[in-house]
């Protein structure tokens, strides 16, 4: 895991659940998953038994700071779980993301008898 991850999921630890020590990986891994708030789900890869997504979540730390941490992740397609069909988090795969703003151009169908066509000036 990125040594600047483990710092930032350090700080969050510190100030939710105060303690003597740091937390452990797998309590990293733990507030990775639980804590946070998500705030995007982006599509990456579709597999024949699950699809592979990045989860990006908001950590806030108390004295202004926030950070977005995305990880992958996979969501089922079947009744099982997606640990039961095969499916392992890599730990590779968490990264900051920042957050940006995008214009798409979208397109609607129009019933072309009510579209006024004429120029405008």
């Amino acid at each position: 895991m990125n040594s600047k991850v483990i710092e930032v999921l350090n700080k969050y630890a510190a100030i939710k659940w105060p303690k003597d020590s740091e937390p452990t990986a797998n309590e990293r891994l733990e507030i990775l998953w639980e804590c946070g708030t998500q705030c995007a789900k982006l599509d990456r890869d579709p597999h024949r038994w699950w699809d592979e997504i990045t989860v990006i979540k908001e950590f806030r730390i108390s004295n202004g700071e926030i950070y977005y941490i995305g990880y992958g992740w996979a969501e089922a397609n079947r009744d099982e779980s997606i640990f039961d069909l095969g499916w392992e988090f890599d730990e590779d795969t968490i990264e900051f993301y920042k957050p940006f703003e995008e214009t798409v151009l979208s397109y609607k169908i129009i019933d072309i008898n009510k579209v006024d066509d004429t120029p405008k000036e």
